[in-house]
């Protein structure tokens, strides 16, 4: 009986570990075929402040990044932006408030003079998608506006997965056959 109740619990365990990991990434869209999970900077934040993350490319290692930077305004719009709002549209946040709130997908900076660096991105406004171009990186934050970045999801390989249980399982099997042959017979 001892075996069976250690079996079910190492089940039990695994099943549940694999449901909080599914929880934690809301914001998931598929893009290409890659999963992402998408984030945004508080709209406390401006441009500048993210820089290094809102024009960084590279996704690998689970580090955060903006993988639309550099597109064009087309693709930046139909392959991010819109696969967004294809897959959340106003159910999830920062969206859902009611405010015009938009949540933005900058691919490019426009230099218009010394002092005037202004941003280019493709948004959601809570309402629709929306082209937003002209704004500023170094002005203040906008309150309503939040720049948004990526986290690759790494895929959960089944076969690795099943493999890593089964090893588990012989383990636990082979501790309690171990414990039952050590124990004295009462």
């Amino acid at each position: 009986m001892t075996l069976l109740r250690q079996i079910i619990s190492t089940f039990a365990l695994a099943y549940a570990s694999l449901s909080l990991a599914g929880a934690a990434a809301a914001l998931e869209i598929t893009v290409e075929g890659q999963v992402y999970d998408i984030r945004y900077f508080d709209d406390s934040e401006s441009f500048n402040d993210n820089r290094a993350v809102l024009t960084n490319t590279d996704c690998s290692g689970g580090q955060a990044c903006a993988p639309w930077w550099g597109l064009t305004q087309s693709e930046a719009g139909t392959e991010w932006r819109d696969v967004y709002w294809n897959t959340h549209g106003l159910n999830d946040p920062p969206l859902t408030d009611g405010l015009a709130y938009i949540l933005n997908f900058g691919y490019e900076v426009i230099v218009f003079g010394e002092d005037d660096e202004r941003i280019r991105s493709e948004g959601l406004r809570n309402f629709s998608p929306v082209q937003v171009s002209d704004i500023r990186s170094s002005v203040d934050p906008r309150q309503g506006v939040f720049f948004a970045y990526a986290v690759l999801v790494p895929e959960i390989n089944a076969s690795a997965f099943t493999q890593g249980l089964f090893v588990i399982f012989a383990l636990l099997g082979w501790v309690t056959m171990r414990r039952a042959r050590s124990e004295p017979a009462s």
